[in-house]
């Protein structure tokens, strides 16, 4: 019996960096595990705002449909479930938590951190703090299994939110397939084209209050000042000038061979994570945190905090740090970007690390999900 699965693909735009990565990489295997399975992908007609390659999606076998409906618009609560209907959905997969609050099929919904509680500045408005709260009650009790990517999140939510544990599936990340070291000659392109220092450290993310990037460059300021050769670095990822104007912060406290990127294409990511001497993640929370695992890939050692759900996902595998001590902070950039035979082994360390999860591992837990919620249905 064909198993109708639906997915909802609105964010595989640049408006959801994290979600639209994970969702398009699981999107990249999934069509290999369900020879017995339909995989429709409802998609935002008007939204060109995207670096995902939908035309790959469509060659795999997977159907797109676009549909009128923005993800946070209350029109998808009348539109997404005459689509699941019309479909005949055995199962309806919600990436995101704004979506249809009532669906003719049982329910995966995707929670991935509980940034918003913890974090309320993430949210600048009360109303939005509130839409927020109120949306992710309502998946929370739609759902019939919430996917989280990682056990730290698992037992937030169940703490937090008090879902019962059976109904939460861990289903981690993974680096893009293929993800290596790459190239001289490509690593030379990228650095000549976006003119990248010669020496640098790199975060990948946004700039939200949780990232603790005003630390981090208060804490570069100093390292830089004590370190006998000159050090960039590099900030990679939609910023939003309103949050923290990093490009500002920088010019007062005087660093030298700062670069904000802003968005780098997907097809820049590998040269760059293998540019970079070091990849930085002084975040207070992560709910899984892929650039991690994707600068691991590349052979890029790692300094991150030792809170939420990195140290789960680095292992043994990087050189950690409390997030709100500069000291602790200064201390570990200090050890790795002093110390290239150290720099070396935790490179190796991290390769051996990456290659221990897959997306084909991913979308197999997930299609598992799938195929419980259906049966319960």
């Amino acid at each position: 019996m064909t198993l109708r699965i639906v997915i909802d693909g609105r964010c595989l735009t640049d408006h959801f960096p994290g979600i639209g990565r994970y969702l398009y990489n699981l999107l990249l295997n999934l069509p290999a595990l369900t020879n017995d399975a339909e995989i429709h992908l409802l998609t935002a007609a008007d939204d060109t705002n995207s670096r995902y390659d939908l035309e790959t999606l469509s060659e795999l076998g997977i159907e797109l449909i676009p549909i009128a409906s923005p993800i946070r618009g209350f029109g998808q609560q009348f539109e997404l479930p005459r689509q699941l209907r019309q479909l005949k959905a055995d199962v309806f997969h919600a990436p995101y938590f704004m979506t249809a609050y009532r669906a003719p099929c049982p329910v995966v919904v995707g929670l991935y951190d509980t940034i918003v509680s913890r974090f309320p500045e993430v949210v600048p408005t009360a109303t939005g703090r509130l839409a927020v709260a109120a949306g992710t009650h309502m998946a929370v009790r739609v759902a019939h299994t919430v996917l989280t990517l990682s056990r730290f999140v698992k037992n937030d939510l169940v703490e937090t939110l008090h879902i019962p544990a059976e109904r939460v599936t861990v289903t981690p990340g993974a680096p893009p397939e293929g993800f290596e070291p790459a190239s001289d000659e490509d690593v030379a392109e990228l650095r000549h084209r976006l003119l990248l220092p010669e020496r640098f450290a790199l975060h990948v993310g946004t700039n939200k209050p949780h990232k603790n990037l005003q630390r981090l460059l208060e804490v570069w300021a100093e390292f830089q000042n004590t370190a006998s050769v000159e050090w960039g670095l590099v900030f990679a990822g939609e910023h939003d000038r309103q949050v923290l104007d990093a490009k500002r912060i920088a010019r007062d406290l005087g660093l030298k061979e700062f670069l904000a990127l802003g968005a780098v294409a997907e097809s820049d990511l590998q040269a760059l994570y293998t540019a970079a001497r070091l990849l930085v993640v002084p975040s207070l929370y992560e709910g899984f945190g892929l650039p991690v695992l994707e600068a691991m890939a590349c052979g890029t050692p790692v300094a991150c905090s030792k809170t939420s759900s990195l140290p789960e996902v680095a292992g043994h595998a990087a050189v950690y740090f409390d997030p709100e001590d500069s000291n602790s902070i200064l201390q570990s950039l200090q050890r790795l970007l002093k110390n290239p035979g150290y720099r070396r082994m935790l490179g190796e360390r991290g390769q051996t690390r990456a290659r221990q999860l897959t997306w084909k591992q991913t979308a197999r837990l997930t299609l598992d999900a799938y195929r419980r919620a259906a049966a319960a249905g």
